[in-house]
């Protein structure tokens, strides 16, 4: 396991706060489907195994 205090942040410039943005929203909306696929299933564990 990585120990995250001793790492150093990597700065990115003001100009890359869109791809920021854009890369924190697709995360978003990767993990709400994820989200609803593993909703599905929970009324049926048995096909997670």
């Amino acid at each position: 396991m990585p120990n995250h205090r001793n790492q150093t942040p990597n700065w990115q410039p003001i100009r890359q706060l869109p791809l920021i943005v854009r890369m924190i929203d697709d995360g978003l909306v990767d993990t709400v489907k994820q989200y609803e696929t593993l909703q599905q299933a929970s009324s049926r564990p048995h096909v997670l195994v």
